[in-house]
């Protein structure tokens, strides 16, 4: 996408206008982006960046890698966003639902390519408001786990079970409400011999013996009467035995499917070194998280791997519901730090691209030179 800036400019003007941002970003990203942050998760580490386990390691610190936010890309987050409320709707999923039920992040990434151009790539966090949705057209995609067929494999499995589970469930209701409607059928003639107990043992004319042999004939044909509606209580034991069963399965196959793309996806760097999450993760507590890896800007920083852009400026920003101060997620519109999930990742993540930006701003001098 070309940002808003480039419109209407020509190729020579858009590249020289590239390099100038580049330029501009590095020299303002140069004072953070391999920082000392001796506390990991404490106040040094930059918004949109995190504690990197490798670098100052010797010096013994806790190097910080980060990503600027830039006025460029604000822009970008806000057309982003202006978009999204014109067309009504983020991959498929309505806006009124992000607006009842949560949100999410939406993040922009601005890059140089391999010709000097910015591009302008946007990603959404997780799944579009939990509708299960990860990717969408148009938007950078989900970091694949390692083993993807294993992966999609479980997840088949994954959505069979829950589809079995709501077809269980269906038949448990049917199966309770069977049993309880026999149940109050019968319900009558057994208050009735539940009545007959207490008058037996006030009684005065016979010894305990005797009440005790009443009140055992009482109870027998109490039981008698319960066993008519046996074989509905035992139809619905065995089918809400079974969705309790498909839920740990359910359960079982979702933590499997976690521990793919939490645990054994690779995060690669901008040095090129590739990590499984689990790994390249600086905090325990997020390992497990389902969100780490799956938020905007860790898709976003992989699809420009991928393509082999250059990151020079990030932005993100909230839509959807006002969720106040839970995790920076106020009010719709505003822009947010990178979450405390991607931050565990993003120090790996954004290994070596300071030095990469250095690499490429003498060559995007001399191709604006050359535009020119």
């Amino acid at each position: 996408m070309t940002p808003r800036a480039d419109e209407g400019r020509s190729l020579s003007e858009r590249i020289e206008a590239s390099a100038a941002r580049t330029r501009a970003a590095y020299g303002s990203q140069a004072a953070s982006a391999n920082t000392d942050c001796p506390l990991a998760g404490g106040e040094g580490v930059p918004e949109h960046g995190g504690n990197c386990a490798e670098c100052g390691r010797e010096a013994g610190a806790t190097r910080s890698h980060s990503l600027v936010r830039s006025a460029e890309a604000e822009a970008e987050a806000a057309r982003f966003y202006d978009d999204l409320q014109r067309e009504g709707n983020l991959g498929g999923v309505e806006l009124s639902r992000l607006n009842e039920e949560k949100g999410n992040m939406l993040g922009v990434l601005l890059c140089v390519d391999a010709a000097g151009e910015t591009q302008v790539l946007r990603a959404f966090s997780g799944a579009i408001d939990e509708s299960g949705i990860r990717d969408a057209e148009g938007y950078s995609n989900s970091i694949p786990p390692a083993d993807s067929a294993r992966a999609a494999e479980l997840e088949r499995e994954l959505a069979q079970v829950k589809e079995n589970i709501v077809n269980e469930t269906a038949a448990s209701d049917r199966a309770l409400k069977a049993y309880q409607d026999a149940k109050s059928a019968q319900e009558p003639a057994i208050k009735e011999k539940i009545a007959k107990l207490g008058p037996i043992y006030r009684r005065t004319d016979i010894d305990k013996p005797e009440k005790d042999r009443l009140a055992a004939a009482l109870k027998a044909e109490k039981a008698e009467i319960e066993a008519r509606y046996d074989p509905e209580k035992q139809a619905y034991e065995q089918a809400s035995a079974k969705v309790r069963k498909l839920e740990a399965q359910r359960d079982s196959l979702t933590q499997q499917v976690s521990e793919q793309y939490a645990g054994e996806r690779e995060i690669t760097n901008f040095k090129g070194e590739s990590k499984k999450q689990k790994d390249a993760c600086t905090d325990a507590a997020r390992v497990s998280d389902g969100r780490t890896g799956n938020c905007a800007a860790p898709k976003l920083l992989a699809d420009a791997q991928r393509k082999g852009w250059t990151p020079v400026g990030i932005a993100e920003i909230w839509i959807g519901k006002d969720l106040g101060t839970q995790k920076d997620f106020g009010e719709s519109g505003a822009y947010v730090p990178s979450c405390e999930c991607c931050r565990a990742i993003l120090g790996h993540t954004l290994c070596g691209l300071a030095e990469r930006q250095e690499e490429i701003a003498p060559e995007l001098d001399i191709m604006a030179d050359e535009a020119r």
